[in-house]
């Protein structure tokens, strides 16, 4: 690889072209389960003048699909703006979660879990929002709660045309529902945004990059405003804001949320 060399044995070719496509591949079994955003047939662009035959399948890794989740119910039409969230949790069987956001809304937004043995997309958690405004909507799942959350879309003022985002964390348990907050207390209290184009909640873990000057302002903001801060993490978070630099990567925080209640 170093070389740049094409390996054509291991490639694994796919059936058909997929939009901002996940994948889960089990090296076991020797197969490719795949998901994506599947189109409706364009007018207009002639790129996409064919529908994706499926939105989701499991194939061999030669290729051959043996099943598939028929695109006609969830396509789309065309637009880079939506995409997919495709999760696995370890358990037996595995349960597979899919969520396909639409940008434009065309329909209620709906978690599934994908029966592999059975070849279903199950329904776990269907959001209803008025499609007079138009609200940008994603959901997500953890071990003990479903996600909701997104923003009023509005073209009227360009380009902050998206009010503050909004968080409705669902106990799977007690159905209960409340909108949340989320603040960073490791970092001094920044308030954190959830952003319908980046999940950040995969299974167990919650998770957050920052560009390095980005980081750096927030820090001292927070150095400046926060006055109850004791002394170490003052040093702490001092020290860390004098070591972001314009040229460094960026800076992934990780945290690992609760499985019990």
């Amino acid at each position: 690889l170093s070389s740049g060399t094409f390996l054509p044995e291991e490639t694994i070719l796919l059936p058909e072209q997929c939009r901002f496509p996940i994948f889960y591949i089990d090296s076991k079994e020797k197969e490719l389960t795949v998901f994506h955003v599947p189109f409706h047939a364009s007018k207009i662009n002639t790129r996409y003048k064919e529908p994706n035959v499926n939105f989701g399948w499991v194939q061999d890794f030669k290729g051959n699909v043996l099943q598939a989740i028929p695109a006609e119910q969830y396509a789309v039409p065309v637009d880079f703006g939506s995409s997919v969230h495709f999760d696995m949790f370890q358990s037996d069987p595995p349960v597979f979660a899919v969520h396909l956001a639409d940008i434009r809304a065309t329909r209620n937004d709906t978690l599934y879990h994908y029966d592999k043995a059975r070849n279903e997309l199950i329904p776990r958690f269907t959001t209803n929002l008025p499609s007079d405004p138009l609200y940008l909507i994603n959901v997500v799942e953890s071990t003990l709660y479903y996600y909701a959350y997104g923003q009023k879309y509005t073209v009227e003022v360009n380009p902050e045309y998206l009010e503050k985002l909004w968080t409705i964390q669902v106990n799977k348990s007690t159905k209960e529902a409340r909108y949340i907050e989320v603040v960073n207390d490791y970092l001094g209290g920044i308030e954190f945004e959830f952003s319908f184009f980046l999940n950040h909640i995969d299974r167990e873990y919650f998770f957050k990059s920052y560009e390095p000057l980005e980081l750096k302002d927030l820090l001292e903001g927070v150095l400046q405003n926060n006055t109850s801060l004791s002394d170490k993490k003052r040093r702490e978070l001092t020290k860390l804001k004098d070591s972001l630099h314009e040229n460094d990567n960026n800076v992934l925080l990780i945290g690992k949320l609760k499985t019990r209640y």
